[in-house]
């Protein structure tokens, strides 16, 4: 569940108004998802599911969310987690 500001789409619910919340939403991307860890920032977050697969979603405008270069641009928003293709492989603990 995820709730507040929704400015950069940090709350990871998909939407494409970025609305606020003042209630918690679910956040339906893991709901068939395990997440063993989870990191909540002010513009954006990231997600590591039991798998060892790293999601990050929100703000994106210096590269925080760890996606390729091209990616990467002054008013980048991600409003749904998306898999960091970087770490796919490694097994992130």
């Amino acid at each position: 569940f995820a709730w507040g500001n929704n400015q950069y789409g940090q709350l990871g619910l998909g939407l494409e108004e970025f609305e606020s919340f003042h209630t918690p939403k679910e956040v339906f991307y893991f709901k068939e998802k395990i997440v063993s860890w989870l990191a909540a920032g002010s513009n954006h977050s990231l997600a590591l599911n039991v798998e060892g697969y790293c999601y990050t979603w929100g703000k994106n405008d210096k590269g925080q969310l760890g996606y390729s270069e091209q990616q990467v641009k002054s008013d980048s928003k991600q409003p749904c987690p998306k898999i960091v293709e970087q770490t796919l492989g490694i097994g992130i603990a």
